[in-house]
Formats: structure tokens, sequence, C-alpha cells
């Protein structure tokens, strides 16, 4: 696979035998087939050679257009083929690769070339990112929740923690540098993340094998909520409520009968 993807970059880059569109056309292929290889023998190492292959291309074949639709939506379709092993194997390591891969990308491509006539395309392919590795990250506990006992180690070990807290961090930067010049913009989308981590929170409550992650997406949610105070108050405000915060995390501790109440 590793040689496939270096021939087709030498013959296009060196010999321009291959135009872009069909040496594209081609890695693709070679990507798509390294993950069907990949599950079918049960080789994690071929599909993280295929997909850090297949971030890789279009930064190999790009001719300099700058069309981000066409290169997000690429790796969107990619990402949506990391899913689909997903839905069949645990293999971390390629997860982490799609993750990276995109949210770095995504992050250089935001800092050199964004501007505000690309907010609604940006913002509907950070949403979409977003969801997907949500997906991909809950997809393990499928196999976990099917089963009628699952031990406490068991219920724990598919955890990613890479996405579980990267991913919301990452995407609040990215959303932040989006919003940035909107009132409120900011504080509303900290408000919007919490909400949607308190009801992933609420459909995993009565799941075992969704212990941890419950617990994850509730403390991420006080998170966000808590990040709406400062973007959305002076500092007089910010410090009163964080304050009465405080207090309410005091007493849930002593309700609770935690010393480190969550």
């Amino acid at each position: 696979v590793a040689v496939l993807y270096l021939t087709l970059f030498v013959a296009f880059r060196f010999y321009g035998v291959p135009s872009a569109l069909p040496v594209f056309a081609m890695m693709v292929a070679v990507a798509a087939l390294a993950a069907a290889l990949a599950v079918l023998q049960d080789a994690r190492s071929l599909a993280v050679v295929g997909a850090v292959g297949g971030f890789a291309t279009p930064l190999l074949v790009s001719t300099g257009a700058g069309n981000h639709v066409a290169l997000f939506g690429y790796y969107l379709v990619l990402d949506l083929g990391i899913a689909a092993v997903a839905w069949h194997k645990t293999w971390r390591a390629l997860n982490l690769v799609g993750f990276a891969g995109t949210f770095v990308i995504a992050t250089a491509w935001g800092v050199l070339d964004y501007s505000s006539r690309h907010y609604a395309s940006s913002q509907a392919f950070l949403i979409a990112f977003f969801l997907l590795f949500v997906v991909i990250l809950l997809l393990p506990a499928r196999r976990l929740a099917s089963r009628d006992a699952v031990g406490a180690g068991a219920a724990d070990g598919w955890v990613q923690g890479a996405l579980l807290f990267g991913l919301p961090t990452i995407t609040f930067v990215l959303q932040h540098g989006l919003v940035r010049d909107t009132e409120f913009g900011t504080a509303l989308s900290a408000l919007v993340l919490a909400a949607f981590y308190v009801l992933l929170a609420l459909a995993m409550r009565a799941r075992a094998a969704l212990t941890v992650t419950f617990e994850a997406c509730l403390a991420i949610a006080i998170v966000f909520l808590t990040l709406v105070i400062p973007f959305a108050l002076d500092a007089r405000s910010t410090a009163g409520a964080w304050a009465l915060e405080g207090a309410g995390l005091v007493w849930l501790g002593f309700r609770q009968a935690r010393g480190l109440p969550e």
C-alpha cells in the first residue's frame, strides 16, 4: 500500500504522467482498498497506513487551487470510512489518525486561509466532523452493550480519552475562531455544546457500559456551562456567578459524600 502511494506521488509530482484528478482518484481507491483489506484480514497496521496515505493524498497532489469544500468533503468521506471500520473493529490508532489528521489540517487551514466568506461551509463541516467523531467514539460500546454482563474493567476499557476530551476542546477552539467577531457567539457556542453533552449523558445514564462516558459528559457539560459566564458577562458578574457555582459544587459534594464533587 505504501509503495502504491509513493509510486503515484512520484509519477504525478516528478514526471506528470497522470494529471491531478486521475492520481487523486487512484489514491482514494488505494485508501479504500487498504481499509477493506484491513477489516478482512484483521490488520490494524494496514488500516493505519491506508488512513495516513488517505489524509496525505490532497497535500501530495495539491495544485494550489485552494478549494476548501473539496478538501474537507474528501476528508469527511475518509472519516466516514474510518467510522465504517469502527463499526467492526475497535482500533484506537486508526481513530486517532482520523481525528488528528482532520483537525490538524482544519486548524492549519483556518489559521492560514479562513475568511468570513467561508463561514457557512466551515460551520457545516465543523458540525459534521464533531458529530461523526462522537459516533466513532461511541461505536465500540455497541458491542459491550449487547452483552448480558460487563465487568468493570471491560466497561472502562473501550473509552478513548483523546476523543472523549480532545474532541470538544478542539471543536470549541475552532468554533471560537469562527464566531469571535459575533456578539455572544462564543457564549452561545459554549451553551450549545453544554446542552449537547447533557443530552448525551442522559442517553447514557441507564447503560452500564457507558458509565465512564456518562460521568465524563456531565463534567464536560459543566466546563462549557462555566465558560458561558465569562464570554457573556463582565468580570464582576463572572466572579459572582463562579462563586455561586463553587458553592453549588461544595453542596453537591456533601450530598454525594465525595471529597471531589463532579
